[in-house]
């Protein structure tokens, strides 16, 4: 297992996005929905991103180049430009700051992945290939979400509810776990 998985809780938490393009607005977009604090450092917006600005959903910081203590208050690093130097620079620094760094399609620079995600809300399946077949990944998520029924989410949500009754009532896990095989 080339990857160690990991769900990772980014409510309210910081992170760093360089890039302002089509990629940089999925990736906010997908940590938006995670509940992270994006700080943004880009030339431009593409007008998704402005749009998520001008509603205080993001805060874009200026300057010239990436400052070195941007990266230190943040939790995790996505670089998303098309920038070589400037990817292999943010990795470099995001490595010395023990930060997790995320260089858009550049395996060898990144510290962690980010899985293609089927969501079930609040189950969530990631499937990864440690970059080494991504569309392969893309193909078996989109298998899985035509597989996999919407109501997936509403029923984990229904089984949370009751998990004290069912608890109570089944207190032994080896009954707990037969009654669930049953049901399911």
């Amino acid at each position: 297992m080339p990857l160690f998985p990991l769900f990772v809780d980014l409510s309210d938490r910081e992170v760093l996005v360089v890039g302002g393009g089509e990629v940089a607005t999925r990736k906010i977009q997908a940590l938006l929905r995670a509940g992270a604090n994006v700080l943004v450092h880009a030339r431009e917006l593409a007008p998704p991103l402005q749009a998520l600005a001008a509603e205080g959903r993001l805060q874009r910081l200026d300057g010239d180049a990436v400052d070195p203590r941007w990266i230190e208050r943040a939790w995790l690093v996505v670089a998303a430009t098309d920038d070589h130097a400037l990817n292999r620079a943010l990795a470099e620094q995001a490595g010395t700051a023990k930060r997790w760094i995320n260089v858009v399609d550049d395996v060898e620079l990144s510290s962690y992945q980010v899985p293609a995600v089927v969501d079930r809300d609040p189950i969530t399946i990631a499937i990864s290939s440690a970059g080494a077949a991504p569309m392969l990944a893309r193909h078996l998520r989109e298998r899985l979400e035509a597989d996999l029924d919407p109501t997936l989410g509403a029923l984990a949500q229904m089984f949370a509810r009751h998990r004290g009754r069912i608890r109570q009532r089944l207190p032994v896990m080896r009954e707990r776990r037969d009654w669930f095989e049953r049901i399911l």
